[in-house]
């Protein structure tokens, strides 16, 4: 599969012409907009972040489409965004998702982490996997 950044790509398998849903069989017509039990909990866990119906349908499986704005999403609205401290001995430390805030070279793991003084106190080796150094910013989510 090929894909482009243009949009081309979903241009070029989008029906030219309209769906007459109701000349389809009628098992396909009632499935349309509908989440596969398959995906259930994938659509469950996107709810419980916040996602909601669009009332649109998936161009390539013909299931339900969720929207969220950003700072909505739980996940977001949870984090914290913190100056680094490095390191290996960072006491009472939990496991977190770890983010760089840079959308060009993002990186996420998952890693101990203490938040001491505001700064969000990581190993060696979870800043190696980042990229990031002592007094970037990363986003913690616990």
């Amino acid at each position: 599969m090929v894909m482009s950044t243009d949009g081309q790509f979903i241009l070029d398998l989008a029906p030219r012409h309209p769906i007459y849903v109701e000349l389809i069989d009628e098992a396909a017509c009632n499935a349309i907009g509908r989440c596969h039990r398959d995906g259930e909990a994938a659509m469950a866990m996107l709810k419980r972040e916040g996602f909601s119906p669009s009332g649109l349908i998936d161009i390539f499986d013909g299931g339900p489409t969720v929207t969220a704005p950003r700072d909505a999403i739980a996940t977001i609205r949870g984090g914290r965004t913190l100056r680094v401290a490095i390191d290996d001995d960072a006491g009472a430390a939990e496991p977190a998702l770890l983010s760089t805030t840079a959308i060009a070279s993002f990186r996420a793991i998952r890693a101990d982490v203490s938040v001491i003084d505001n700064r969000a106190v990581i190993g060696r080796d979870a800043a190696r996997l980042l990229g990031v150094t002592a007094d970037d910013m990363i986003r913690v989510n616990q």
